[in-house]
């Protein structure tokens, strides 16, 4: 594998941008299977893959509003095999040099919003926050010659808002996944019971909560 990146501040601090770019070439990749001839899941090994990703990452902090910063971030991701795929039994459905890594989408990107102001003459510290996050679809196997899906894109929201004292305590109330979005993020054309019904996976449901921490 190689790296090259990138961490660089601008205007007097306020602007941060980071960026790095890998290329990993992984042989004999881990992937989940199903035995099309049997109701059996397992882990087998598949052909080499190549991956190349590229991550920027940007956080400015306002110059006009005290306490409100601006970070973001997008990640591109070209995973895919880079030979055909070589397996003793041919479970995955001829992996062909090309196909893309199931489960990885092409790009992920995130937005966050955060403002911090001072209470009580500043003894204690208020913050507000907002988190955007987006997740381009994937597939769910390497081709369309076996059970094959296509994962959901999505996107997610989450807002967290807060007191604190410093390091002493904090009570934060928080909303996760704000809009109660249940996005297929893993699939399977099959399970043990039903055999032709599809089982999917999805992410963690809405959740509203309050949480304390202190230090001693």
């Amino acid at each position: 594998s190689s790296d090259l990146g990138a961490k660089t501040t601008w205007l007097d601090n306020s602007l941060l941008f980071n960026a790095s770019y890998s290329h990993i070439i992984w042989d004999d990749i881990q992937s989940a299977a199903d035995d099309p001839d049997a109701p059996v899941s397992f882990t087998g090994n598949a052909g080499e893959a190549t991956i190349d990703s590229v991550e920027i990452e940007v956080t400015k902090v306002s110059q006009r509003i005290d306490g409100l910063t601006f970070s973001g971030n997008v990640s591109l991701s070209n995973a895919r095999l880079s030979e055909e795929q070589v397996l003793d039994t041919n479970p995955f459905g001829a992996g062909k040099k090309g196909d893309d890594l199931p489960y990885v989408p092409d790009w992920t990107a995130g937005f966050s919003l955060e403002y911090v102001w001072a209470v009580r003459g500043g003894s204690l510290q208020g913050f507000g926050r907002l988190d955007l996050a987006w997740t381009d679809e994937s597939n769910s196997a390497f081709n369309r010659n076996v059970p094959f899906d296509v994962m959901d894109s999505y996107g997610t929201a989450a807002l967290r808002a807060g007191i604190d004292k410093g390091d002493e305590w904090g009570v934060d109330v928080f909303v996760t996944n704000v809009f109660d979005k249940d996005p297929h993020i893993y699939g399977t054309a099959s399970n043990f019971t039903k055999p032709g019904w599809d089982r999917w996976a999805t992410i963690q449901p809405r959740a509203v909560g309050v949480s304390m921490h202190k230090n001693f």
